[in-house]
């Protein structure tokens, strides 16, 4: 049986198809924008078996945000720290508004850690990280998922892009 081809969809067409809720689409077309603005074009990585896109946006090689667009429903993926840079947390966490880290909560928090290995055969060697008073073990990749629903949470993705790129820029 032939596999059929996957159209790679841009990320405006792929909001326009799914998203009817206002907040939702204002918000994904100004964070669109930021990414076209800062240089960090949002690039295809698939589309699932219902339709749905998910976007990659990276600066200088190095991911900072991910963008899932489902059926009224936008998840974004924050990366905060990457293979072996255990201090970037750190220092991004210290830049954080009081505000936001009220949002930042362990809850959001999705972290690959390769059932606990040492390193992993695709993000490379773990550190150890605290965060919010938890520590996570095997870290290779230490993200925050939102589900924003509202411009003020827009406007708070917003600035941790800006801050991820500016944090990636002056470290690079």
């Amino acid at each position: 049986m032939p596999r059929t081809k996957k159209v790679r969809e841009a990320i405006e067409d792929c909001c326009a198809k799914n998203l009817s809720n206002p907040i939702l689409v204002n918000g994904m077309s100004r964070l669109i924008e930021l990414s076209r603005e800062v240089r960090m074009k949002p690039c295809w990585v698939d589309t699932t078996s219902w339709g749905y896109g998910r976007y990659n946006c990276s600066y200088k090689g190095r991911r900072v945000v991910y963008y899932y667009v489902d059926k009224d429903k936008v998840y974004v993926t924050l990366t905060l720290a990457e293979p072996g840079m255990k201090d970037e947390l750190k220092n991004i966490y210290l830049a954080f508004p009081d505000e936001y880290k009220k949002e930042l909560t362990a809850s959001k928090i999705r972290h690959c850690n390769w059932y606990g290995e040492a390193s992993c055969q695709h993000c490379g060697n773990s550190v150890n990280l605290l965060y919010d008073g938890i520590e996570y073990a095997h870290c290779t990749r230490f993200n925050f998922m939102f589900s924003p629903s509202t411009s003020e949470h827009f406007e708070m993705i917003e600035y941790l892009i800006k801050l991820r790129r500016k944090y990636i820029a002056e470290s690079a």
